[in-house]
């Protein structure tokens, strides 16, 4: 609109400059014609001279917390560029990567300049509402001349970032009751194999970190994909709990119940973290019916495993037999076990521990105390 207007004033001015034969109006319209074509030309300059060269490098995000999102421009002229807009799409949310039903779409903007030959760090702090996944998609940035009457539009990455969001932290305070409980580890109980390196049975494949046994890359996946990945092994046993992650989802369940499930899920797992090496947690895939596994050790593997249960989804109560369902797990897993339910049910084996409320389940984590028999 602004370059419309320059032009149209150029335009008059050479008119009165005609009229009125006037040197100086004359000399005042060329000028604006000039000012015109340079700013123009300007402005195309600078969409060839600046460069996305990252966006999209934040890893994690805790639900309800701020975060950043940081995109980082380059500018390779020797000329300033003052004026800069970029837009980002935020997605608000979904829990499976395949299920592309989008809730609420927030628009992030970002104005600012890029030095000459130098970088900008743009910033773009959010927040999530709700446990599983974000949606991030670098829309536009529009670069301006000097003078900002010309805007020019640069070709993005539109490619879609997904961030997960993880649970806010919480640990449960747990205590084995008195006698033979599923927190002792007896002589009697069975024997299960953890990560290690003595070849008994293979557990999982991780991805290679500095300090792994070069002997255990599976070079054959890692031709397949980008990553090298790592076979993880048994060995020795260690003191080891199991826990089963119930993804059926539970009648008039929202994103409320879903989020409590999560973090009392994490408080669960932080608190067994004290005393056991490692955790065992399972739940059914409700694509294939299967039972999942993953090792937690550490953070790391509790964000993996996460992650894996958001991209499993919930199984909806009037597409599964209950019945068989039960059956498959006990028969696979056992009954010596926790379990934690849609309904924010805390098992062990059959006898219910303790129940929670979506509303009320942060204050029932940091003031209570769960026994496990």
């Amino acid at each position: 609109m602004k370059a419309f207007f320059l032009l149209i004033l150029a335009t008059v001015t050479l008119y009165l400059a005609g009229i009125y034969r006037s040197g100086i109006v004359m000399v005042a319209s060329v000028i604006e014609f000039l000012l015109w074509i340079f700013m123009a030309v300007l402005a195309h300059l600078f969409s060839k001279s600046i460069k996305v060269i990252s966006w999209g490098n934040e890893r994690r995000f805790v639900r309800g917390e701020r975060a950043g999102l940081v995109l980082v421009l380059e500018n390779k002229g020797v000329i300033p560029i003052w004026h800069f807009r970029v837009r980002m799409l935020q997605h608000q949310h979904f829990l499976r990567q395949k299920d592309r039903k989008k809730k609420r779409r927030v628009k992030l903007l970002y104005e600012g300049q890029v030095k000459s030959r130098g970088r900008e760090r743009c910033l773009f702090e959010t927040s999530a509402e709700h446990c599983g996944f974000e949606s991030f998609t670098l829309e536009r940035i529009f670069v301006w001349d000097s003078l900002k009457i010309f805007k020019r539009k640069l070709k993005t990455d539109s490619k879609e970032r997904l961030i997960p969001v993880f649970p806010r932290e919480y640990v449960m305070n747990i205590e084995a009751a008195e006698g033979e409980s599923l927190l002792t580890v007896g002589n009697d109980s069975e024997s299960i194999p953890v990560l290690g390196e003595d070849v008994q049975e293979l557990l999982q494949y991780n991805e290679y970190v500095p300090g792994d046994n070069i002997k255990n890359i599976h070079w054959k996946l890692s031709a397949k994909s980008d990553e090298i990945w790592v076979k993880k092994f048994s060995r020795a046993d260690e003191r080891r709990v199991s826990l089963f992650a119930n993804l059926l989802e539970s009648e008039g369940m929202g994103d409320v119940a879903k989020d409590a499930f999560y973090e009392i899920l994490q408080a669960l797992i932080l608190g067994l973290m004290s005393g056991f090496d490692s955790i065992d947690l399972h739940w059914m895939d409700p694509q294939t019916g299967e039972i999942q596994r993953r090792i937690i050790r550490d953070r790391d593997d509790s964000d993996e495993a996460f992650e894996a249960l958001y991209e499993a989804g919930w199984m909806q109560k009037e597409n599964i037999d209950e019945a068989a369902f039960t059956k498959e797990k006990r028969t696979k897993l056992g009954s010596r076990m926790i379990e934690l339910d849609g309904s924010l049910r805390l098992f062990c084996g059959e006898l219910l521990v303790r129940e929670f409320t979506p509303e009320g389940y942060v204050k029932e984590l940091e003031e209570g105390k769960v026994v496990i028999p």
